[in-house]
């Protein structure tokens, strides 16, 4: 069982590392689905207190990564209608047009909201590529912690 348990590990850990890479899979509650697979191997010495930070960090990446664009079209001066058609873009996107959705959907709603508020088509663009610029964030965010995971279960095995 326990060779089963590891092999299931190490497959989901790399469908988190995809999944951080393509918006269509979720990566970070993936590589922390590896790390509790791995944790029910009677192999492992991974720390309870360690489950959890990792719980933790899955869940706040993950929702940092749906309300990010929103938040960064806002503090780089765009409008209210912006940040909140970028998120409602970030939705869309990602439920109607996987996987490339969750990349045009922010930047067109932010690009959209802009547009209507100030009617500047260049400020307009600048607010949907610092959506954009928030989405290539959230993956190096989500890829780092597919990493981390990776390198945690095989610590946590070798021990």
């Amino acid at each position: 069982m326990d060779i089963f348990l590891i092999i299931l590990a190490f497959i989901v850990a790399i469908l988190g590392v995809t999944g951080s890479l393509l918006p269509v899979l979720p990566g970070p509650p993936l590589s922390f689905a590896a790390i509790l697979l791995a944790k029910l191997s009677s192999m492992s010495v991974l720390s309870t207190k360690l489950i959890w930070i990792m719980f933790f960090t899955a869940l706040a990446i993950t929702i940092f990564d749906f309300i990010s664009p929103s938040i960064i079209t806002k503090k780089f001066g765009g409008s209210s209608l912006a940040a909140k058609l970028s998120l409602v873009g970030m939705i869309i996107g990602t439920f109607f047009f996987p996987p490339f959705g969750m990349i045009i959907g922010p930047f067109l709603g932010a690009f959209i909201g802009e547009f209507i508020y100030n009617r500047k088509a260049s400020n307009a663009l600048k607010i949907a590529f610092l959506s954009f610029i928030a989405f290539l964030v959230n993956t190096g965010i989500k890829f780092f912690y597919a990493l981390i995971s990776i390198f945690i279960i095989i610590k946590g095995l070798i021990s």
